[in-house]
């Protein structure tokens, strides 16, 4: 028999509303923590380089024409047709703003020396890499 338990569902959401290791509280490692705190959270920080992607992204996303695709992956559970458009490809596909940040934020964190992105579509996430790849020039 199934019983609604108001305590229990209480308690439930209590826990996720307030859990410990929302913002980072109870990891142990300093590098996790740290990688947390400096990546996941910072997500609402935008400068100039990930505002100019949007305004590409925006101008995508008006773009009417029609290209044709040869898509020799999985495929689009979405778009099904070979011809396109590149604003529907635009609003569809491509990385949306909040992961774009993400993958932005991780760049400047990590500062690998090689990345290798498979899959660009209109390449809104390979700009988002690039905007947090920092290059020093001696």
């Amino acid at each position: 028999m199934n019983f609604f338990y108001p305590k229990k569902a209480f308690e439930l959401l209590a826990y996720k509303l307030y859990k410990p290791h929302r913002n980072g509280g109870g990891i142990q490692t300093p590098f996790l923590l740290n990688f947390i705190t400096e990546t996941f959270h910072k997500n609402e920080l935008r400068d100039q380089k990930t505002d100019s992607i949007e305004k590409i992204r925006t101008n995508l996303s008006k773009n009417r024409d029609i290209i044709s695709i040869d898509d020799l992956g999985a495929g689009s559970l979405s778009l099904h047709k070979r011809n396109r458009k590149v604003c529907d490809i635009a609003q569809i596909s491509s990385t949306k703003a909040k992961y774009g940040l993400l993958l932005h934020n991780i760049m400047k964190f990590c500062k690998p020396e090689i990345v290798v992105e498979l899959g660009t579509c209109l390449s809104i996430g390979t700009m988002y890499l690039a905007s947090g790849y920092e290059i020093s020039l001696c």
